[in-house]
C-alpha cells in the first residue's frame, strides 16, 4: 500500500456525496475493474427484484489490489474492537 494509515481514513469535506449500498457487481476487463454499488429492494409490482446502481467505479488492477487490501484491513480492525467489547 503506498499510506500506512493506522487509523482508518474518513474524508470530512462536506462537499462528498455518502450514498447506501447493499447490493454489489464486480466485472473486469484485462486492464480494468468495474465496481457498481446498488441499492436493492424488495419486490417491485412487475414481481421483480428492483435495483438501483448509484455509483459505479472503475480501477486499475493495482487499485482494485489496494482496495482489496484497504477493505481486507478494515474489516480485521472492525473485528477486533468488536471481540474487544464483549
Amino acid at each position: 500500500m503506498p499510506w500506512d494509515r493506522p487509523e482508518p481514513f474518513v474524508d470530512k469535506d462536506a462537499s462528498a456525496l455518502a450514498h447506501y449500498a447493499n447490493y454489489f457487481r464486480v466485472g473486469h476487463t484485462a486492464s480494468e475493474f468495474i465496481v457498481d454499488f446498488c441499492q436493492l429492494y424488495g419486490e417491485n409490482e412487475r414481481g421483480t427484484d428492483g435495483q438501483h446502481t448509484v455509483a459505479r467505479v472503475m480501477l486499475t488492477p493495482e487499485g482494485a489490489r489496494e482496495l482489496h487490501a484497504l477493505l481486507g484491513d478494515s474489516l480485521a480492525r472492525h473485528a477486533r474492537l468488536l471481540a474487544s467489547r464483549e
